[in-house]
């Protein structure tokens, strides 16, 4: 598996960086998880910061195109990311306490 940073930008507001990829790769479509590794790495940054949004991959083909969000923090990815995504690649969030409110 192969992997090229096409772009590293900085949105200041969000505190991350919005990085987009291409990869290669020989059999299947890599796991997110994999991919997440590698984008960390290349940006020498903890996997615990790095969330990957998207892997379109083009028909027919051993390519794709990564969108791939990289946070300063835990809390600010928590703050931004949707807790769903973030089960759904791996990362261990606790769950909200719902709090019941009685009625008088």
């Amino acid at each position: 598996m192969k992997l090229k940073i096409t772009k590293n930008h900085e949105e200041q507001l969000l505190s991350r960086h919005k990085v987009e990829a291409d990869l290669e790769f020989e059999k299947g479509v890599p796991p997110r998880k994999e991919v997440l590794e590698t984008i960390a790495k290349s940006l020498s940054v903890e996997p615990d910061l790095v969330v990957v949004k998207n892997i379109k991959v083009a028909f027919g083909t051993h390519k794709a195109k990564v969108l791939a969000y990289s946070y300063k923090t835990k809390e600010e990815r928590n703050r931004i990311e949707e807790r769903k995504m973030l089960v759904k690649i791996g990362f261990n969030i606790p769950k909200l306490e719902k709090k019941v409110v009685a009625a008088q």
